[in-house]
């Protein structure tokens, strides 16, 4: 859940990670996204938190069943790579519990996209980020709250 939040990349590219992907170096993940279009995204401390406290259990499973090869990041209690549905549950489990709203995954990366622009990211990079390939994309995930309105027209405004 901490990945997709803190990244704001999509469900389906979160199933597609490997171990290699996350480069410990750098506190960054490579991800495969849509149309074999392949892009760094960083990641902050929580999220690098979060997956150091999941690898030793990621370990665990793989000994368990018997997989001590499998390369996805992300895996089932059987040690194959994580399905969908199990993606789907644990957000609507966790997240829903916080929410009076309908949550699934993707509500997350939109969540992602809000945050960055509220707290004064350039749309330009959260383009990157989330691996738009039109600026279009990525305005459909903004929703400018009153509060940002005035606060960008107070900043911008020679009167405001």
């Amino acid at each position: 859940m901490e990945l997709l939040y803190g990244t704001g990349i999509r469900a389906g590219e979160l199933r597609k990670l490997n171990v290699r992907d996350i480069d410990k170096m750098h506190r960054s993940v490579h991800v495969r996204g849509k149309g074999g279009r392949e892009r760094l995204v960083p990641i902050g401390k929580t999220v690098w938190f979060s997956i150091k406290k999941y690898l030793p259990y990621r370990e665990q499973v793989l000994r368990e069943t018997k997989h001590p090869y499998q390369i996805a990041l992300f895996v089932s209690s059987r040690g194959g790579r994580m399905h969908w549905s199990v993606t789907e549950r644990m957000i609507q489990r966790w997240v829903g519990k916080a929410s009076d709203k309908p949550v699934c995954v993707h509500t997350l990366r939109h969540t992602f996209a809000t945050h960055m622009l509220d707290n004064g990211a350039d749309i330009r990079a959260v383009q990157v980020l989330m691996g738009h390939r039109s600026l279009n994309s990525t305005q459909g995930y903004t929703h400018l709250t009153r509060e940002r309105i005035k606060d960008v027209y107070k900043r911008a405004h020679p009167r405001g």
